[in-house]
């Protein structure tokens, strides 16, 4: 399907454009009067901007109904601990599709979300987010993250290799959090 935006602006102070796009991709930039499109919107000299970026989000916990009475991160993450396990897959599912809906209509097109990774029984968070990727492809563009402390233990090392083999994208963590953070 071919895409003609009329009349678009994509910097200040510069002439309205008009914009092709086909396959999902611009295909040209400019006065296009003789262009022709399967749909044709005139934008009327509005703004026309890449997607939205959110580079950093933990879909893993997104509505999540727990109370932070101290508002402290330490909290949080204590208050999350004992938590996750009580999410069943479909919940987690369904929280995650949500948070991904409620983005790509607010204009994202890309997300890195961090995921629990440090006991075995996370890694079935991290397939279903997983199964979500695929899902939305063509929609968002999802990067996962592997978010783990090799510290921990034996099952947190290998947790966080079976993530690596499942598909995650790149491994993070968040040393100031851990009891040697140079260790």
């Amino acid at each position: 399907m071919a895409w003609l935006l009329r009349n678009a602006r994509i910097a200040d102070e510069l002439p309205v454009v008009d914009i092709a796009i086909e396959a999902g991709k611009i295909a040209a930039i400019g006065p296009a009067e003789q262009a022709d499109g399967d749909q044709v919107w005139d934008l009327d000299g509005r703004v026309v901007l890449p997607g939205l970026i959110d580079a950093h989000t933990h879909l893993d916990k997104t509505y999540l109904n727990v109370q932070n009475q101290s508002g402290t991160l330490r909290e949080a993450i204590d208050r999350w601990i004992a938590a996750k396990s009580t999410r069943s897959r479909a919940q987690v599912q369904a929280a995650a599709r949500r948070a991904l809906r409620t983005a790509i209509a607010n204009g994202v097109t890309a997300m890195r979300s961090h995921v629990d990774t440090e006991t075995a029984a996370d890694l079935a968070t991290l397939e279903t987010l997983l199964g979500l990727r695929e899902e939305m492809a063509g929609l968002i563009d999802l990067q996962f993250v592997a978010l783990g402390n090799i510290s921990a233990g034996e099952e947190a090392k290998q947790t966080l290799r079976e993530a690596l083999r499942m598909g995650v994208d790149c491994v993070g963590g968040a040393p100031s959090l851990t009891a040697d953070p140079h260790s």
